[in-house]
């Protein structure tokens, strides 16, 4: 036990004077609460001082953890994939990730597939065979976009529709998706159209409008795609929008926006994104599910089902992605509220349907090319028939360490079955745009260098589905650069 200013015991003595004199005693550790999200809980966990393991915390909550991918969520603006073995720190009354970044919470499916909404313009460019900052929701080649945004659409509430959305369920695909904290219009929209969390893409708060990173309509743009971002009458981001107002005075504006994406579709517009609002605005003004709400809800699925039909009746391979950007909660007053971590505002929906032809394509896997006689595509499956090492293995970057037992091809492997004679240097690409170039002797039978394809017995998630794994003794301690993500090619330099 120490004095200290935190009240474990009280020791009242009394005065000649008859005053109260109080002192506190204080116990060795400062525990902290934790909160941990599934797409239909809120759970509070107490924590004592100390490290801890995700897939305690989990258990605490009553729940029993599958070894599914967890999200963490930062109080600097970062959401991180995480798997069960990678230990909280609990310290001085917080709860730190890695080194010294704070947690604000926890997300995982509680046994249902989850993605974040940054799979929303990662699916995008992926699909236009363009640059992307991560793993997409399904890869697939097509000649045209169409992502339609469903303000205020949580995942609770899509799930109390009782199967009234006959167009949205009837998708491809449709998911939980975490979306950005705060859980608001300008943070969660940015955080799907760049890609990129709030630590990266500068929208973070309420006050915040100036992206720092590009959208998908802007890189598409750039790599000559004709773009439209069709909204309502307020720019909540610095960003080219075609602005609409209520013009017949309805009370909406979502028949107004809904025109103009289907006169989009019909002049050929190749990358779209349609803000559809009504959904919040009923919940803001009547309440979560309420009749005027779930109204709103009906009017929006007759659109999705709109576009939906022009897309596969046309001749263009197309893609339709539908997302939320934050859900609700109701007030003490029974109207809708948002911008809390709480699972009803931050569990979105994002989803997918492929239309006109458009077809998925297995993962890739890896192209080996450069100064080599026979360069060749590897699929993934392919490649995890290889040879493989499983080792545990560190990876320390700017945000802490990040440990875990890999499964993968080693890199010298790889040579060995692919090429043939001395190598100078391999430079390996990946899915984003990044590259990392490696000395040849990285490549030395017993460098332990890895491409990775498992991380604790599952698939890497949004680090892969390949990474480049290089242990600490070669890199140095901080070897987080050298350990690309999503790698799709290597190319060797003799």
């Amino acid at each position: 036990m120490k004095w200290g200013p935190t009240i474990a015991v009280v020791l009242i003595i009394l005065l000649a004077a008859g005053a109260f004199l109080i002192f506190t005693l204080q116990d060795e550790g400062t525990g902290a609460s934790l909160t941990v999200l599934t797409p239909s809980s809120t759970h509070e966990v107490d924590l004592e001082e100390g490290a801890v393991p995700i897939r305690r915390i989990i258990k605490n909550t009553g729940m029993t953890y599958d070894s599914s991918t967890v999200l963490a969520t930062t109080t600097d603006g970062d959401i991180l994939s995480v798997g069960g073995g990678t230990e909280i720190s609990v310290r001085d009354g917080r709860c730190l990730l890695g080194g010294d970044s704070e947690l604000l919470g926890l997300a995982w499916g509680g046994g249902m597939e989850i993605t974040t909404t940054m799979s929303v313009a990662r699916t995008a460019l992926c699909s236009l065979n363009l640059s992307a900052p991560g793993v997409p929701l399904v890869w697939t080649d097509v000649e045209r976009v169409v992502v339609l945004e469903l303000d205020g659409l949580g995942w609770g509430l899509y799930s109390n529709t009782n199967g009234m959305l006959n167009n949205l369920s009837g998708m491809d695909a449709l998911m939980p998706a975490l979306t950005a904290y705060p859980p608001i219009t300008n943070v969660g929209t940015a955080m799907a159209v760049t890609g990129l969390p709030p630590a990266e893409n500068g929208i973070r708060a309420r006050s915040d409008h100036t992206l720092l990173k590009p959208t998908f309509l802007d890189v598409g743009g750039i790599e000559g795609h004709s773009t439209a971002w069709i909204e309502g009458d307020s720019g909540f981001l610095d960003a080219d929008m075609e602005n609409n107002v209520d013009s017949d005075g309805d009370g909406t504006i979502d028949d107004e926006i809904h025109e103009v994406v289907m006169e989009h579709l019909r002049a050929g517009t190749e990358i779209i994104l349609g803000h559809y609002h009504s959904i919040d605005d009923a919940g803001h003004q009547s309440g979560p599910e309420s009749a005027e709400q779930m109204d709103a809800v009906g009017n929006i699925d007759r659109y999705i089902g709109e576009v939906a039909s022009f897309l596969e009746n046309g001749t263009d391979p197309s893609i339709l992605i539908v997302f939320s950007d934050h859900g609700m909660h109701e007030d003490d007053d029974g109207l809708g509220v948002h911008g809390e971590f709480r699972h009803k505002d931050m569990f979105s929906i994002v989803g997918y349907e492929l239309l006109g032809g458009a077809e998925p394509l297995p993962e890739p896997g890896l192209i080996i090319a450069g100064d080599i006689s026979n360069p060749v595509e590897i699929t993934l499956e392919e490649f995890v028939e290889l040879p493989s090492v499983e080792a545990y293995l560190v990876v320390k970057g700017s945000k802490g360490d990040e440990g875990g037992n890999y499964r993968g091809v080693e890199l010298s492997t790889v040579m060995e079955l692919y090429t043939s004679g001395d190598v100078v240097t391999i430079r390996l690409s990946a899915i984003d745009g990044y590259t990392v170039t490696l000395p040849g002797h990285y490549a030395d039978e017993g460098s332990g260098v890895i491409l990775a394809y498992e991380k604790d017995g599952e698939g890497l998630g949004d680090d892969g589905p390949i990474r480049l794994i290089v242990p600490q003794s070669l890199a140095g301690e901080y070897n987080g650069q050298e350990c690309l993500k999503g790698v799709i090619k290597l190319e060797v330099n003799r």
